[in-house]
């Protein structure tokens, strides 16, 4: 890609360079380098700039506040998120206020602002079923039962997370499925099923490591604090015995495991 950039700077292609630019930036995200997918797209978000093209600096922005998020500067990402949802407003890109709506709401989670946090994902949900979004659903739906957990309500935490498995599973997105497996673990721990909650994190990790899936260290903090918690109740023979049932799963055991702690069954993929 780096030799396809060259070539659309020395051809003045600002559109080609700008849409190399951003890819390179994904890039750089999925393989956990957020300083350089950040400099990619912030020079991509300059040139979209200069040709005045609003829909893709709206992209590029969230995509910043991402880049920012995971390296743990929270404030530049909220303001890059609330700079791209006004331009997706602006020039009506239903998707992208959806998306962006999300990711407000899943930071004002972390950053403990609930009451944010709801409204923010309240209307992403309600705009996703508008729009027949069956992803942005089952993502909202993971968001809100979230929110739930941190709530303290965990029916209902283990409702929305139910339906969110459901429509992971069928939609045959394994990223939204890994995410779901760990907060079904998290959830599983508040509901005091050690043995559940250890096995499903060990499942997500052993999953994420072999599918080469890198994680934001910033959202690690709770996953550690909840194995902290739960290695203090059993023994240490129980925790690994625990541990090593989930590094030995499959997605499809892992889920399956997931949607029974939520009282769900196993659903069939889309074909």
């Amino acid at each position: 890609m780096d030799e396809a950039l060259q070539l659309f700077d020395e051809g003045g292609d600002v559109r080609g360079s700008a849409r190399v630019l951003t890819s390179l930036g994904g890039v750089a995200s999925r393989q956990g380098r957020y300083g350089e997918a950040e400099r990619y797209c912030q020079r991509g978000l300059e040139l979209r700039r200069a040709i005045g093209d609003r829909g893709w600096s709206a992209i590029v922005l969230h995509n910043l506040g991402n880049y920012a998020r995971f390296q743990g500067r929270t404030a530049i990402a909220r303001e890059r998120y609330e700079e791209a949802l006004a331009i997706h407003r602006e020039v009506g890109q239903s998707a992208g206020i959806v998306t962006t709506l999300l990711d407000l709401g899943s930071m004002a989670i972390e950053d403990g602002h609930l009451v944010d946090a709801e409204t923010h994902i309240e209307e992403s949900l309600a705009a996703s079923r508008a729009l027949g979004l069956q992803q942005w659903i089952a993502y909202g739906l993971w968001q809100r039962g979230r929110l739930c957990r941190k709530r303290g309500q965990l029916s209902n935490a283990r409702v929305y997370l139910g339906e969110s498995l459901k429509l992971a599973s069928w939609l045959g997105d394994a990223f939204l499925a890994l995410s779901l497996v760990g907060e079904t673990a998290n959830l599983a721990a508040a509901l005091g099923s050690l043995e559940r909650a250890v096995a499903l994190r060990g499942a997500e990790t052993a999953l994420q490591a072999g599918g080469n899936i890198v994680i934001a260290p910033i959202f690690l903090a709770e996953e550690e604090e909840m194995l902290a918690r739960a290695r203090a109740v059993p023994s240490e023979e129980q925790f690994t015995r625990f541990w090593n049932k989930g590094q030995g799963m499959n997605l499809e055991e892992a889920l399956a495991g997931a949607l029974d702690e939520t009282g769900q069954s196993v659903v069939q993929t889309r074909e």
